[in-house]
């Protein structure tokens, strides 16, 4: 599913819950309305700034940012700025990133770890804000983000291999923080 939000259509509606969508936003103003966090979610900006309240820290997530979380996550946005702001919310269908997930995880690989999906899909995940230019995800947010920009009102469908594309770059991002958080749990032990 993808949809483009703007001013005169700022009803987000019901949404599924579990399902993988785009939501491209051109909005100026936006109140401090609730973020339900329905899967893991990918908030990126691309002009402008996105001011996120999650799980009761706040962070502004400007131009060539990206802030993730998943469903353990609470929060609410706002926006108000003279300029559109231009942003993309994605959210990935648990189970594309549970397969994903479980692709790393094969014996033949580097980190064998069933530890890794729960990492992913409880509140062992810690929300952050990440710059673009530094992480396979934000490069690959960038790409599409400027794909987008060019024709926002296009009709679009995005199948299931781009969810496993951009999944596949969110794990091999975190397979670092996931080992450095697992040499802590055992150093403390």
């Amino acid at each position: 599913m993808y949809r483009v939000i703007e001013q005169s259509n700022i009803s987000l509606g019901e949404l599924p819950r579990n399902g993988s969508l785009i939501n491209y936003s051109l909005l100026r103003e936006l109140k401090t309305v609730p973020v339900i966090f329905r899967s893991f979610s990918v908030k990126y900006v691309l002009e402008g700034c996105e001011r996120y309240t999650v799980n009761g820290k706040r962070y502004p997530v400007t131009n060539g940012e990206y802030l993730l979380a998943n469903t353990h996550s609470e929060g609410s946005v706002e926006i108000d700025s003279d300029h559109i702001v231009k942003g993309l919310c994605i959210d990935i269908a648990p189970e594309i990133l549970s397969e994903v997930v479980a692709s790393f995880m094969r014996p033949d690989t580097p980190l064998p770890d069933s530890d890794l999906d729960r990492f992913f899909t409880t509140a062992d995940f810690f929300e952050n804000r990440y710059p673009t230019e530094r992480t396979q995800v934000g490069i690959f947010l960038q790409e599409l983000g400027s794909e987008l920009s060019a024709s926002p009102h296009e009709k679009r469908e995005f199948n299931k291999e781009f969810y496993y594309t951009l999944s596949e770059k969110l794990v091999a991002d975190h397979i670092p923080v996931f080992r450095q958080l697992k040499s802590i749990d055992r150093k403390s032990v």
